[in-house]
């Protein structure tokens, strides 16, 4: 009998004896309930009653009950299990089991068994008691017929092992079938009266029903009047979500499909996002800082809606990139703009100005620059809030740096050795600062070095019969801490019109300096920029901190940005 009962249990996972592992799958997930006391401690109490004549030795009695209500799958439902010795001498190594059978399965946490799990058990005294409340969760549950579970526990010292399983404890899981439908309407709260009216449906929308636990799902787009409607759902856990659509409201809301009616006639509400009124921006009132200087930065919000924008703060928190301007978090630099904070109010068709204070961190000298991206709006919520950005150099540290030149000629997609271009003039033009263009030309391996070169980030500029192909690099950070490898990047170039170099005339002469008509673009083309030449530098967005660009666009848009590809990159010689 014991070794009908021994179980293995890895990573978190029971697994069941051969005898029974077809009738049950029982997987720990991640809980937040924390472990209780060494079971050593557990005190006597009222044992479980047993019919059973009394022996000697170790004697475990089992019993288990499930709490009121309907549970479905991937819901956690209460159960209760208690252990009690009641025999005369202490077990040791003591296991206890819950698992569902049949194709009933169920998943409890590891931890709430307070030690009493594989692989060493624990001591239960002679005369003692041990409770477990635990959160137990449907998994699977094909058929549909009978939702039950066993409860079991076992020892090495056991001397009778009648009373210490129980099976066929009945729970009270919603089966997965019958069907039921999950209907609803997306609307565009235009009016802000917080109610669906007539016109308000938003048409095209797609939403996305999402079952747990699992990985199904299904899509459907609203109709003209913004209803959706799924069929034939089984009972369970769901998530719905929208997108496609530029009106903003929670992303997903949780659904019960469990034949209640419930999950029919939900209704998404979506406003216009503050953006469509606020235009807010920032600006360093310096070009050039050093580390450790405070920076002065005006603010200026413009409410250009007919109503007062109310508790207005900035979230600022970037990537945690050292060339982000510190402080921005603490009241003493920000004041009311603080995010969570109570916020400033925009009347109006009215502009605000704010003077507001931060911190120039070290590490933005190596960088080159120290940027400052803020979102702006009421709430914590910042989906749909504006995004304003400024940057001001921080000069001074250096490091090695190139560029590499190829022209891949048979269009194979893979950089040749006899594909990397010599005698091209190379330029790299400062984003931040109005400073002349420094050039190189590159050797016979294709490379334009820049020896001992000013940290920053720079657009890349290809002289003579040369031009940039689709999607080739355009932009180079260079970082004093990096290594050669990363203050590299591959420039894929085609033949095209002549372009002479700086100062010669011609298109290659019109801006030999750092300044170009982008860099006195919008806030918002700004920022757009931003992120298209941290793209293209291909260096990965988690290794540089995001450079300072994670919380980008309003919405907060998660921005991921690719390695240059093995065949393109570049190796240190």
């Amino acid at each position: 009998m014991l070794a009908g009962l021994a179980a293995v249990l890895v990573l978190g996972t029971v697994t069941v004896p051969a005898a029974v592992a077809d009738e049950e799958d029982v997987t720990a997930v991640p809980s937040t309930s924390s472990t209780t006391a060494p079971p050593s401690t557990t005190t006597p109490t009222t044992p479980v009653e047993s019919d059973e004549p009394p022996v000697s030795g170790a004697d475990l009695a089992v019993d288990a009950s499930v709490g009121d209500g309907q549970y479905l799958l991937g819901e956690e439902m209460p159960v209760t299990v208690t252990v009690s010795n009641i025999g005369d001498a202490d077990a040791h190594e003591v296991i206890v089991y819950l698992h569902g059978e049949d194709d009933f399965s169920v998943s409890v946490p590891r931890e709430q068994w307070k030690g009493f799990t594989w692989p060493d058990g624990a001591t239960l005294r002679a005369g003692a008691t041990v409770t477990f409340d635990l959160a137990v969760t449907p998994k699977s549950w094909e058929s549909g017929e009978v939702a039950a579970i066993r409860v079991s526990a076992q020892s090495p010292d056991e001397v009778r092992w009648s009373n210490n399983e129980i099976g066929g404890i009945v729970v009270p899981v919603v089966p997965p079938t019958p069907t039921h439908p999950v209907t609803g309407t997306v609307y565009g709260d235009g009016n802000g009266n917080g109610v669906l009216d007539d016109g308000e449906g938003l048409a095209g929308v797609t939403i996305q029903l999402n079952r747990f636990p699992g990985n199904h799902f299904r899509k459907v787009k609203t109709g003209s009047d913004g209803r959706f409607a799924f069929d034939d759902v089984s009972a369970g856990l769901y998530e719905l979500s929208v997108s496609g659509t530029d009106w903003i409201g929670p992303y997903s809301i949780p659904v019960r499909v469990d034949g209640s009616g419930d999950h029919t006639d939900l209704q998404f509400r979506r406003t216009r996002p503050v953006s469509d009124v606020l235009v807010p921006t920032v600006k360093f009132t310096q070009d050039t800082y050093r580390p450790g200087d405070t920076a002065q930065v005006t603010v200026t919000l413009t409410n250009n809606g007919d109503e007062p924008l109310r508790g207005v703060t900035a979230f600022c928190s970037g990537a945690g990139s050292s060339d982000e301007l510190g402080g921005v978090e603490d009241a003493e630099h920000w004041g009311d703009l603080v995010w969570g904070s109570k916020g400033v109010t925009v009347p109006a068709h009215t502009t605000k100005t704010y003077q507001v204070t931060g911190v120039v961190r070290d590490g933005a000298a190596d960088y080159g620059f120290v940027t400052l991206g803020c979102d702006f709006g009421p709430g914590e919520d910042i989906s749909g809030h504006p995004h304003a950005l400024d940057r001001a150099k921080v000069p001074g540290r250096t490091a090695d740096a190139a560029v590499k030149v190829f022209h891949d000629r048979d269009e194979d997609g893979v950089v040749d050795d006899d594909e990397y271009l010599s005698g091209v003039t190379v330029g790299l033009r400062d984003r931040d600062a109005d400073t002349p263009m420094v050039t190189a030309e590159t050797d016979e391996r294709g490379r334009a070095a820049f020896a001992d070169h000013q940290a920053g980030m720079y657009h890349i500029e290809v002289f003579g019969p040369w031009q940039r192909a689709d999607g080739a690099a355009l932009h180079l950070l260079v970082h004093a801490e990096y290594s050669l490898y990363y203050n590299t990047n591959t420039v894929e170039v085609v033949p095209g019109p002549n372009k002479p170099l700086p100062g010669a005339g011609g298109d290659g002469g019109d801006a030999p300096t750092g300044s170009t008509p982008a860099d006195s673009a919008d806030p918002v083309s700004k920022q757009a920029q931003d992120v298209d030449e941290l793209a293209s530098t291909g260096v990965d967005a988690v290794t540089l901190g995001g450079v300072g660009l994670a919380v980008v666009l309003a919405g907060a848009v998660t921005l991921v940005v690719a390695r240059r590809r093995r065949a393109e990159g570049s190796t240190e010689s």
